[in-house]
């Protein structure tokens, strides 16, 4: 089991008409409509968040953890996929989370904010 924290630093984002990605997960074909791959301060060499937003009839692997290359998958459906690249767009720090014991809790967080803070 591995948990492993770390501050995106930047990210791409990438939306896809229904063309077929092409990409397989657990022997299924995944429906990928965007994606968004955040990175920490170590760029290529260091941990990443690769966060898929799937369409609603597309299978929904659970999220993992891949120690070797150090990337976090994230697989969500299109409603959800917003909020993370709200929380990316909108918010600073903000830290990646995995707990291989855990995959439904792999997240996106902000840093501490005080109670009452405006939006800017």
């Amino acid at each position: 089991m591995a948990k492993i924290e770390f501050e995106i630093v930047n990210y791409t984002y990438s939306v896809y008409s229904q063309a077929d990605s092409g990409l397989f997960w657990d022997n299924h074909h995944l429906k990928v409509r965007s994606l968004i791959i955040a990175a920490g301060e170590d760029g290529e060499d260091g941990y990443r968040a690769v966060i898929y937003g799937l369409a609603d009839n597309s299978y929904l692997p659970p999220n993992r953890y891949q120690q070797h290359s150090k990337r976090v998958f994230i697989f969500t459906r299109a409603e959800q996929f917003a909020l993370y690249l709200d929380i990316l767009r909108n918010e600073r720090p903000v830290h990646c989370s995995a707990d291989t014991a855990h995959p439904g809790w792999f997240s996106l967080t902000t840093g501490a904010e005080p109670v009452g803070e405006e939006e800017s």
